[in-house]
């Protein structure tokens, strides 16, 4: 599909309005601090690959991300609550959920009695979701900024629009117990968005480097792959 420049400068403003702005370089790392960056993205990347586990991204679904995208939006907050949220939610559940099931099944009950311990605490689960995803919510959002971080009355009043009430100890409390369950460390430092953004970045200042204009076609592929994401015709680039 051929776009003519007044379209390409409608799309990149847009851009620039909804997305990050790769070409901005300010505050950004020099070139030279570029290998230093990749090498910190690398080791976490290898701890995180060191530290997986089988139960690791159970809770971590399309519904849920969705449920918790969703929220964010709705509250305006960052991309990169949105992201934290989600791995401090699906880490909290595995953990919780786990904690729950040892208990259970520990106990010297009968196996019937075993039965009906845990389909209590699967109903309990479900009917405190809500206030987990918005708990996640709220640690992220402290994580990203403090002073704009989410207070327990905009939490109360977010998941009273969702049908529940909670009064404002029980919200603090779910904080406190999903901080203690997780062991106080939210989550890795860097999420998948501080990858992909770095990636596009750094490929940013390469071009830049060797002066992309010098290769007109070069030019056009990117501007081509650009215009793609941004109206949705390209899910995937590799």
């Amino acid at each position: 599909m051929a776009y003519s420049d007044d379209r390409l400068e409608e799309i990149f403003e847009r851009s620039r309005e909804l997305n990050p702005d790769f070409l901005d370089n300010t505050a950004s790392l020099a070139f030279e601090m570029h290998s230093d960056w990749l090498s910190v993205l690398a080791a976490e990347n290898i701890k995180r690959i060191n530290d997986a586990d089988a139960c690791d991204y159970v809770f971590h679904t399309a519904s849920s991300t969705e449920f918790i995208f969703n929220a964010c939006s709705k509250l305006s907050l960052p991309n990169e609550v949105k992201y934290s949220a989600v791995f401090i939610f699906d880490s909290f559940m595995v953990q919780l959920v786990t904690y729950f099931y040892q208990k259970v099944m520990r106990s010297k009950h009968s196996l019937r009695r075993k039965f009906r311990q845990w389909e209590h605490v699967e109903a309990t689960l479900s009917r405190q979701i809500a206030l987990r995803v918005l708990s996640a919510i709220q640690i992220a959002s402290k994580m990203h900024s403090y002073h704009e971080s989410l207070s327990i009355e905009t939490v109360k009043l977010c998941l009273k629009k969702y049908g529940y009430c909670y009064p404002d100890d029980s919200i603090m409390k779910s904080e406190l117990r999903m901080l203690s369950m997780i062991d106080w460390n939210p989550t890795y430092h860097c999420t998948p968005l501080v990858y992909v953004e770095s990636l596009f970045k750094i490929i940013n200042k390469f071009l830049n480097l060797i002066n992309f204009q010098l290769f007109p076609e070069t030019n056009k592929v990117v501007t081509l792959i650009l215009c793609g994401l941004l109206e949705g015709k390209i899910l995937y680039v590799v």
